[in-house]
């Protein structure tokens, strides 16, 4: 399950989402509506933070049901694996478990960041329970992170899930902090030299070629995957 990034859309990493189809995974990317190119919301509503995750859990509530009617078959919707691209990384975080900080989230409210109508008592408290879905049992982040805006400075750490963790090295800052804050998680890390922001999504880096860069992305996903979720520990791609 794929999640895109701010003012994105469903096919913003469909070099990923064939990579998988093509080896026999049910790859599945939802629009998240109200944070797409053409249905966003500026600034971003409170909300839109947590309901992310929970239009994850929805699409995939909702394939499990209707797989034999669009497949052909029922699909095992038990054990899946959580992807997502830049604000997107912030979902796969929030569905893997990461613990929202409600008392920071709470802050910022009462210093104005949000509208007070936004910050209601009943949200706050729907951020403080999260957005972890057992389906779920690995998450791969990539060129974002759950930041300590959103997560403090131990949230990350109620994950427990396998994560991997990619990023580019031309990509300044997108996933700071993340190591040092996720100290208890079972993190693996991959920079790609030379990757920008949209290696991980539409591609065309200064510095490295996007069939390149997306073999690279495509190759450790399936890898990590069927490391994580089929038991699969064998060489060949």
């Amino acid at each position: 399950v794929y999640s895109h990034g701010n003012q994105g859309f469903a096919g913003s990493s469909a070099f990923l989402m064939r990579s998988f189809a093509s080896h026999g995974w049910v790859a599945l990317a939802p629009d998240h509506i109200g944070n797409t190119l053409t249905t966003h919301s500026s600034p971003r509503p409170l909300a839109l933070w947590l309901n992310r995750s929970l239009d994850l859990s929805a699409a995939l509530d909702e394939l499990s049901g209707r797989a034999p009617e669009l497949l052909g078959e029922a699909v095992d919707s038990s054990q899946v694996l959580v992807t997502g691209h830049s604000f997107g990384a912030h979902t796969t975080w929030a569905s893997s478990g990461g613990l929202f900080d409600r008392q920071r989230i709470e802050d910022r409210c009462e210093a104005g960041e949000f509208p007070a109508e936004q910050c209601t008592g009943e949200l706050l408290d729907a951020f403080a329970a999260g957005g972890r879905d057992p389906r779920f049992i690995a998450g791969a982040p990539l060129a974002g992170k759950g930041s300590e805006e959103w997560f403090g400075s131990n949230g990350l750490n109620a994950v427990s899930l396998p994560m991997l963790q990619m990023s580019g090295s031309a990509d300044a800052g997108a996933v700071e902090g993340v190591w040092d804050r996720s100290e208890q998680v079972d993190l693996t890390w991959i920079d790609i030299e030379g990757g920008c922001h949209q290696l991980f999504a539409l591609g065309a880096c200064d510095q490295v070629p996007s069939e390149e860069g997306f073999h690279i992305v495509s190759t450790y996903a399936l890898a990590f995957a069927r490391h994580q979720v089929l038991g699969d520990h064998s060489a060949p791609v």
